[in-house]
């Protein structure tokens, strides 16, 4: 083989390497005028579960907890349905609400307490729990909705704003921890970043696998009075998501989440809330 066409092969097996690498693809909801996509959601608060209680710093580089994490979500029981998600066009922007449902149970009450918490849920059917706006390329545009809020419907139903790659993490619109005036901050870090971490074809269907990391950890100290005595906090609270987005339909096939949080001084908790979208 001459040089010229040893430079040609090179060439080539670049320009191929390069296109491989630089790969991208587009998320979007995608939905014509008239379209409902509909979602069952569940939320309910779990025993802390300590493969589920990594904090998000731990995640960034062990990949073997990573993929420990992804399985445990994908594979993890929710409870039975109690709101519903319904993602429409209006005015040129796609609505999200996020409304109760009365649940269809499996058995009778176990107790009083299993009765009166039932007849909660069944008072909040058809009552709208959320409601967000999102622009076409998925960003939410209702600037004056509370931050709790504004995490839930940007975990859910944001998107990138542009193409996203598996070597190229996107930001999230997600700020969890709040506390007011009187505290001290020693250290302070979060991490809030979506990964695109494969692609596959499922049944001639192109599915992008997503992974929400999301933690935010405070150490200082609060004072009520300037004058008064100090107390010691420390705070960490992290959001780790896992979900298959279908790309040619637009829609996520299915969406998991846990809260994990954990505290000292004013506030000593532990706490894990499990959250997931299903068709």
């Amino acid at each position: 083989m001459n040089k010229k066409h040893i430079f040609g092969l090179l060439f080539v097996l670049l320009v191929g390497c390069q296109s491989l690498s630089d790969d991208s693809v587009t998320l979007r909801w995608k939905l014509a005028e008239g379209d409902r996509l509909r979602y069952s959601v569940s939320i309910s608060q779990i025993p802390v579960d300590p493969e589920l209680a990594a904090h998000g710093f731990e995640l960034l580089d062990n990949n073997e907890l990573r993929d420990r994490v992804k399985r445990r979500l994908a594979s993890i029981s929710t409870a039975t349905p109690s709101l519903e998600a319904q993602i429409s066009l209006h005015d040129d922007l796609i609505q999200t609400a996020v409304i109760g449902i009365t649940p269809q149970y499996d058995a009778p009450p176990a107790d009083d307490d299993d009765a009166f918490q039932r007849r909660i849920q069944e008072s909040q059917s058809g009552n709208i729990e959320l409601l967000g706006h999102f622009s076409k390329d998925g960003q939410l545009r209702d600037f004056f909705l509370r931050q709790k809020q504004r995490n839930l419907l940007n975990l859910f139903f944001s998107m990138p704003s542009t193409p996203v790659s598996m070597n190229k993490p996107w930001d999230l619109d997600v700020t969890l921890t709040e506390i007011g005036p009187g505290f001290y901050v020693q250290s302070a870090s979060r991490v809030r970043s979506a990964y695109l971490e494969d692609i596959d074809t499922i049944k001639g269907e192109k599915v992008a696998r997503i992974f929400y990391i999301v933690s935010e950890n405070l150490q200082g100290h609060f004072k009520q009075n300037i004058d008064g005595d100090s107390v010691p906090i420390e705070s960490t609270i992290s959001y780790l998501a896992y979900g298959d987005f279908l790309l040619d339909q637009g829609k996520w096939a299915h969406f998991t989440m846990v809260a994990y949080t954990s505290g000292s001084g004013l506030s000593q908790n532990e706490t894990m809330t499990i959250y997931a979208l299903c068709p």
